[in-house]
């Protein structure tokens, strides 16, 4: 059956143009006033620095904490700063590589949940579906308001593994894994169970599970390190948020997608109720309208029992849960309008359109620019974290402000000669005229290493900052502190390239003759 045809592919160019209003805001000069955009900016330059200096995959990033380090790429969605890198080395600034990104999440978003809805519906149908993926208030909220580039990049993804399982694509599939736990950790735990639940109703599960795997293996060097290592932090110890100041209003769930919600049921059961077995796509129906009155119960002050009873730290904002309303919302609107009679559909079409762009207006409209230039953003160097949640356990005080020395001289005789510094190396030449005891002003994280002229020494970190401490004897010249990956974090990469691999096979396969 053909998927595409003339009036397919004009709704789909029709589609990108009405994106472009949402993605408006990022056409103009400066950044948008956000909660989180401007640290997007500062974590994405010192990851980027970190990059070019060897450490990959970054882990530990030299410049944030006020120069002592911070090991915040090791567990908090890396997926943006790899793609921000990488537009950057294209010669975009941090800013414009954070815009385009966050501009992309939008345009991917309707493209993306097009093309699933119209596995399972028609042209008009899956274009309103997708429009109303695009602009629906929680996720223009999250963008405009949040600036959370992580989540609006996930949210983007989330179609295409839908997409991905309709058209039996182990590479779709995979891909969308891959990236949906590199680009936010709480959205991955919201989003990753939906994809074999999706492929179950969809008889789909078995043909599905070779590329869940295989993404889940792909992402192992982020996501094995970041659970293994985060009992070596603060994280767990950290209340980041009270939940209960962070409950989502009758608004930013939607009046809309209550109402079509609201009505995809209730015409469903009304049209077949004399035959309730012919319903169409009767298990995705009861999904998506489970998914949206869990979520929307879960976000709002109906719940509010459950949080004063339950650790809050990894969700942090019960509005998150929205982000499963966003798919439930479009495959609804879709729904709805598949079993109108056509004459009606239109009509329905037209008033949620309009609805959308009536309470969509003020997030795209009410939004504040800075204008400040690439190097405000890369000489931050604060954690980019909200309560410096992923400071080592043995940080006794944390650092205010950039210390006046890279190395100090905490006892004894030495003369620092020389000191070169990077993210994952600091050498440094000396001469020692006494046993003496010397302090690199950088936090230890596990994976550092001190050699002293080739001969490996133990390094001591029980002090104020937790930062780096060696013992020196008489004439050592030669101190080489090195950041490298231990076992677990090895065993984690190799699993990750020989999965890349297994998917390149997978890609290339059609053009490879045997």
């Amino acid at each position: 059956m053909k998927i595409f045809n003339l009036n397919t592919v004009l709704l789909f160019l029709l589609l990108i143009l009405l994106t472009i209003p949402s993605i408006n805001p990022f056409l103009k000069s400066g950044f948008i006033v956000t909660d989180d955009g401007g640290w997007m900016i500062i974590r994405l330059s010192a990851f980027y620095d970190t990059i070019r200096d060897g450490q990959i995959p970054a882990r530990f990033i030299e410049r944030l904490n006020f120069g002592y380090g911070y090991p915040v790429a090791n567990f908090l969605y890396p997926g943006y700063l790899y793609l921000g890198s990488l537009i950057h080395l294209f010669g975009f600034t941090f800013i414009g590589s954070v815009k385009i990104l966050f501009s992309l999440s939008l345009i991917f978003s309707g493209i993306f949940s097009f093309l699933w809805l119209k596995r399972l519906f028609g042209n008009l149908d899956s274009f309103l579906g997708a429009v109303v993926y695009i602009y629906s208030p929680y996720h223009l909220y999250d963008i405009y308001k949040r600036g959370s580039l992580g989540e609006a990049l996930s949210i983007s993804i989330l179609p295409l593994a839908f997409y991905g399982i309709e058209k039996a694509s182990t590479i779709l599939i995979a891909l969308s894994v891959f990236s949906i736990l590199l680009f936010h950790n709480t959205l991955a735990v919201f989003f990753l169970p939906l994809i074999p639940i999706y492929a179950l109703i969809r008889k789909s599960f078995i043909r599905s599970v070779p590329g869940i795997v295989l993404g889940i293996a792909m992402s192992s060097f982020f996501t094995v390190p970041a659970i293994f290592e985060l009992k070596y932090t603060k994280f767990l110890q950290t209340t980041i948020s009270n939940p209960i100041e962070y409950f989502a209003d009758v608004y930013l769930v939607g009046i809309v997608s209550i109402v079509t919600v609201v009505l995809a049921l209730l015409l469903s059961f009304f049209i077949y109720r004399n035959e309730l077995s012919k319903i169409p796509y009767k298990g995705l129906l009861t999904l998506f309208a489970v998914i949206f009155i869990l979520s929307t119960f879960l976000s709002t002050f109906l719940s509010s029992f459950i949080w004063n009873i339950i650790n809050a730290s990894f969700v942090q904002f019960p509005y998150r849960f929205l982000s499963l309303t966003i798919i439930s919302v479009a495959f609804m609107s879709a729904y709805l309008s598949y079993i109108l009679f056509s004459k009606i559909k239109l009509i329905i079409f037209i008033i949620i359109i309009c609805l959308l762009s009536i309470f969509s207006y003020k997030y795209i409209t009410e939004v504040e620019h800075e204008n400040y230039t690439d190097e405000y953003y890369s000489t931050n160097d604060a954690t980019t974290t909200v309560h410096n949640e992923y400071m080592p356990l043995w940080v006794k005080s944390e650092p205010s402000m950039r210390p006046e020395k890279k190395v100090e001289v905490v006892m004894g005789d030495v003369a620092i000669n020389n000191i070169f510094e990077s993210s994952n190396k600091v050498e440094i030449q000396t001469t020692v005229n006494s046993d003496s005891r010397i302090k690199l002003n950088t936090i230890y994280y596990p994976g550092w290493e001190v050699f002293v002229d080739g001969e490996k020494r133990n390094i001591s970190y029980d002090n104020e900052f937790g930062v780096m401490e060696i013992d020196l004897k008489q004439y050592d010249n030669k101190i080489s502190f090195i950041f490298k990956d231990d076992l677990v974090r090895t065993i984690s990469n190799t699993v990750s390239i020989l999965s890349a691999l297994l998917l390149v096979y997978y890609i290339s396969r059609p053009l490879v003759k045997f």
